[in-house]
């Protein structure tokens, strides 16, 4: 039978005395209605206390609709659960796939809701936990993702990293082309996955990630994917973070011609994420539009991937767009993570509150031999969150790019187990594009890949086992209270890699290894382009290409293995170049051609045909060259004093203009150097002597005179002379000119004075030469009374 608490009555005037409850109905006697039970009383005696309040005229009043019925969690035998339903009038939403012992589900209203009886969720709770069939009962609390809650605040150290966003360059790895600041990015040389790679990738294990979802679109992502669900729709599937957008802007981020390789820049769109926008779709996108939480498992995806390349990756989509997820949903997903396979369970969100359920369902992975982590949290303080918090479940901490703990990152040697970096991370973003992250989310994501790779050198690891393990390999920091250390991949897998007989360990077959561009007895020139095929039945680690046993560049550890030759370093003959692929065990397998170099090494002839050596030059001149090469001129490039004089020609006939008045008058330099295809050059030049004239004309007004007074036409005159000659006389009236400029003597120009405005004016004359100088006349005055 339902029970409401006393206290309720009064919304209906009915009042407590020395611990009887009666209604007070003005002047009529008050009544007594039921005697006090603890502070509750059965549902029959508020029926009464109702109908009694209506006997006596009292006006009963309308309480307000009671808010949406809260859902809980319930746990107990699945043959009792229908049964502990009817007793508490509760709702039967779902179950747990395979676990009908736990059961999403709902209060019923009761029938007197309207009398303004409220009752709160733990009511209900302490209700249902008094039923000895029930094994547990709890509110469907939430969770969120770590960096919607607390956004972490970078130092300055990480600007360095987020300088690399300027590298566009791709990279091969493990089968696809990326980007190469992802696949080289600094934090993955702090924990040494370079060198881990040489013992694990993560090959036949699964990690599952309880996120946002995942793009699973993305080039990177594609052939790691495994099949995961999406319980904020309950469907399954791929899991995608796409469904969370307006159709807007998932035109925007997922445009078919978005590339890394477009003119781009960083674009922050919120404290813990800075991603790379081509400039059309940063100008489009409205960011107040995009969830908050939107690509955060893209985001923790990528960087379980960075780690472990092979591994296989579960979307479990139990969060929404806004970084929000139902206690139930998660649960679901972390049994779904162990009922399908998954090694690892990646949780990188927070919950202020232990959870029972989330606790049975951790429990129940760790009995199924799966690791589970969790973050920290960002708050920066010494806090406990969870699941971070629980016993199973490791709490990963951040570092930064010096080792140093983040200032972000929650911590306590007794709160936090282990640490990776967590600032200006590189990693995957949705539409096939990439951001760079930060916050213990992103740390938690390093070390999952991490245990993805221990998980294949040793299959049987567990929760504890892998504690111990990451321990052994971890970089201690003192004081810094981050656990155990900071993870140390390479330190942590060398030794269980040499106590275990892994694959990697018994591996005796050397890879296959060919040089695609070349063939033996080719005759090369120039720079020649290199490329090797090489596999393995585990894993080709690296391809080393030497020219007669000396080795051309560094070793290339991912494929695509592409190299360069630049032949013309190395004499003409015969000269062998050999590729040696080398796998995690250290077997190797060399394949060589010999090579002819045939470089052209006879450089062009060159002449420079004008102006003649010692030539006087003045003005602009054309310089011309005549050149010729046994294979081709492939330019010519002019030199003034050896300053190159434009750009070079590359085709004849060879000329340029020079403007000798660019230079002070005397002798000077004039240069062409051809030059061929393969780089041979040859270098003619001459003397000039510059003699440019530097004195301007001179000039006078001889019409009219200084002060003249003037009406109607006026004749204006001046003389002019030069030591070269005088090419122009241009009249001007206040400054502006008159007419055209005067080009042949006599310099006379016949001016209507009406056309100007009576007053007084300033005449005068300048003249020009060949050479551009200019010499002005002394004004004279005139004044102009043509209305008078």
């Amino acid at each position: 039978m339902n029970i409401f608490r006393c206290v309720r009555l009064r919304a209906f005037g009915f009042v407590r005395r020395a611990g009887v409850w009666i209604v007070d109905h003005g002047s009529t006697a008050p009544r007594v209605i039921c005697q006090r039970l603890g502070d509750r009383i059965l549902l029959t005696f508020a029926v009464a206390a109702l109908a009694a309040a209506t006997a006596l005229g009292q006006t009963v009043p309308t309480p307000p609709a009671g808010p949406k019925p809260s859902e809980f969690v319930l746990r107990a035998p699945a043959n009792r659960i229908e049964a502990i339903a009817s007793r508490h009038a509760l709702t039967l939403i779902r179950p747990v796939d395979g676990h009908p012992d736990v059961y999403l589900v709902t209060r019923n209203r009761p029938a007197t809701w309207g009398l303004g009886v409220i009752e709160t969720d733990q009511d209900v709770e302490n209700e249902l936990l008094t039923d000895p069939d029930v094994g547990h009962f709890e509110s469907n609390g939430s969770a969120t993702i770590a960096e919607t809650k607390e956004a972490p605040v970078l130092s300055e150290s990480t600007v360095v990293i987020l300088d690399s966003f300027a590298n566009r360059t791709l990279a091969g790895f493990f089968g696809t082309t990326v980007w190469s600041g992802y696949a080289t990015q600094p934090a993955t040389q702090i924990i040494k996955v370079p060198e881990a790679h040489q013992l694990a990738t993560g090959w036949g294990v699964v990690v599952a990630i309880i996120d946002t979802g995942v793009d699973p679109r993305h080039p990177a992502l594609q052939g790691v994917l495994v099949p995961g669900y999406d319980f904020t729709r309950d469907t399954a599937g791929p899991a995608s973070e796409w469904l969370d957008l307006n159709e807007s802007t998932v035109v925007i981020l997922d445009s078919a011609s978005a590339s890394i390789l477009d003119p781009s820049a960083p674009v922050s769109l919120n404290e813990s994420t800075v991603v790379i926008l081509d400039q059309a779709a940063a100008a489009s996108l409205d960011r107040t539009l995009l969830p908050r939480a939107f690509g955060h498992g893209t985001m923790v995806a990528g960087l379980v991937h960075v780690v472990a390349p092979a591994a296989g990756i579960m979307p479990l989509k139990a969060f929404k767009a806004d970084g929000t997820a139902s206690l139930f949903d998660i649960e679901r997903a972390i049994y779904y993570a162990v009922d399908h396979g998954a090694k690892v369970i990646n949780m990188s969100f927070s919950m202020a509150t232990a959870s029972a359920e989330i606790t049975h369902a951790i429990d129940y992975a760790s009995a199924h031999g799966v690791i589970c982590l969790a973050s920290a949290g960002n708050a920066g303080r010494s806090t406990v969150v969870f699941p971070g918090g629980y016993r199973n479940v490791m709490a990963i901490g951040s570092t930064t790019a010096t080792d140093e703990r983040s200032g972000f990152s929650n911590y306590g040697d007794h709160l936090v187990q282990f640490a990776a970096p967590g600032e200006a991370l590189i990693t995957l973003y949705p539409g096939r594009r990439y951001a760079s992250a930060s916050g213990t989310s992103f740390s938690t994501a390093l070390v999952s890949g991490g245990m993805g790779l221990l998980a294949q050198l040793e299959p049987q690891v567990d929760q504890q086992t892998a504690g111990r393990d990451l321990d052994d390999g971890a970089v201690k920091r003192p004081g810094s209270e981050i656990g155990n250390g900071r993870i140390n991949l390479d330190g942590t897998l060398r030794p269980v890699a040499a106590r275990t007989t892994t694959p990697p360990l018994a591996d005796t077959t050397p890879p296959t290894v060919t040089l695609m561009s070349l063939t033996n007895g080719v005759t090369v020139t120039g720079v020649q382009p290199l490329s090797v095929s090489a596999s393995d039945d585990v894993g080709v680690v690296g391809v080393q290409v030497a020219l007669d046993g000396v080795n051309l560049s560094a070793e290339q550890t991912s494929a695509p293995y592409g190299f360069s030759w630049d032949t013309r370093t190395t004499a003409n003959g015969v000269h062998v170049l050999s590729a040696t692929a080398r796998d995690a065990a250290g077997n190797q397998r060399t394949a060589s051609v010999a090579v002819t170099v045939a470089n052209d090494t006879t450089a062009p002839t060159v002449t420079l045909t004008s102006p003649a050596n010692g030539a006087a030059v003045t003005g602009t001149i054309t310089i011309s060259a005549s050149a010729s090469d046994d294979v081709g001129v492939a330019g010519v490039q002019f030199m003034i004093d050896g300053v190159n004089q434009g750009a070079e020609r590359t085709a004849a006939p060879y000329q340029a203009i020079w403007d000798s008045r660019t230079v002070p008058n005397g002798v000077h330099v004039l240069m062409a150097t051809a030059r061929d295809p393969s780089g041979n050059q040859r270098t003619a030049s001459i003397s000039v002597t510059v003699a440019n004239a530097t004195t301007p004309p001179i000039v006078a007004m001889t019409s009219p005179a200084d002060n003249a007074t003037v009406t109607g036409n006026v004749t204006l005159a001046a003389s002019a002379y030069d030591d070269l000659a005088v090419v122009g006389v241009q009249f001007t009236l206040d400054g502006a000119n008159l007419a055209q400029e005067l080009t042949v003597a006599p310099y006379q120009l016949t001016v209507d004075s009406a056309t100007i405005p009576d007053g007084v004016h300033v005449l005068t004359a300048i003249a020009r030469d060949p050479e551009g100088n200019q010499g002005f006349a002394e004004g004279v005055t005139l004044t102009v009374t043509n209305s008078r």
